[in-house]
């Protein structure tokens, strides 16, 4: 079991705008904040939901820099979704993985933004990130990102233990997405961790179980360690994929097409 750091602040994020200005100042404040109670709670590792937070590039690194600080004065692993904007005003949705020693240990841009909802957010190229921390092995992705089996077999191809998906929904389509979610911790046979504003976090075994939940429109603040189980189940599907469902749709359309005949 490793304990984690489950960390949504609506607050926070609704008064969030560009880094440096007062009211982002405040709103990263209250993050780190956060970051530092789930670490003194005894967490190892902490996630953000997506786009908790957001900068410019031209102050990209001075915003990494605090969460890097707290990363090394707490001794805790932080996992940072935020959005970046560049001098084209072209937007970036993204995750930061920051070790307990301040180094980062990797980057991910999200690869299917939503249509409609954020049209200037740029589509990432690289697949999910894998990273391994204090020996567990880590695969992220970003929210709608999940609604891409294919995309997210690369997960379960590379074995991570705990698929992470930090997310940002809306009430209407919150419990639909959440139920979607958890089928990738079925196909991938790993552990899976939801970080979700204005919507359901949660923690789902390999088999599908939810041992925790939580949902940030009657829990604005979620500020908790929750112990998580780090087991691996063998699956056909990340070899296969969808394999098995073409060749059922094959043969069925085969014993129709004989009885047409006949």
């Amino acid at each position: 079991m490793v304990p984690v750091g489950i960390v949504v602040n609506s607050e926070a994020s609704g008064i969030r705008e560009s880094f440096p200005e007062p009211q982002a100042q405040k709103a990263l404040q209250c993050y780190l904040d956060d970051l530092k109670e789930v670490a003194d709670k005894g967490a190892h590792i902490a996630f953000l939901p997506e786009v908790s937070l957001s900068v410019y590039s031209s102050a990209r690194q001075e915003f990494l820099r605090e969460f890097q600080k707290v990363a090394r004065e707490k001794n805790i692993d932080i996992v940072v979704p935020f959005s970046e904007k560049d001098i084209e005003e072209k937007v970036y949705n993204q995750l930061v993985v920051i070790t307990s020693g301040g180094e980062i240990l990797g980057e991910y841009r999200k690869r299917y933004p939503l249509f409609g909802v954020a049209k200037k957010v740029q589509r990432g190229n690289a697949p999910p990130l894998i990273c391994e921390c204090r020996g567990v092995r880590y695969g992220f992705i970003i929210c709608h990102d999940d609604c891409f089996p294919r995309w997210v077999r690369y997960v379960g191809r590379k074995q991570a233990d705990v698929l992470v998906t930090p997310s940002k929904d809306w009430l209407e389509i919150a419990q639909e997405h959440k139920d979607v979610s958890l089928f990738r911790a079925i196909e991938n046979g790993c552990t899976q961790i939801r970080i979700t504003l204005n919507g359901y976090s949660q923690v789902v075994n390999p088999w599908g179980r939810v041992l925790y939940s939580r949902d940030s429109f009657t829990t604005p603040r979620i500020c908790e360690v929750v112990n998580i189980p780090v087991q691996r189940r063998k699956t056909l599907y990340p070899l296969a994929g969808d394999l098995f469902a073409w060749a059922n749709l094959i043969t069925l359309f085969y014993f129709l097409s004989m009885a047409l005949l006949q």
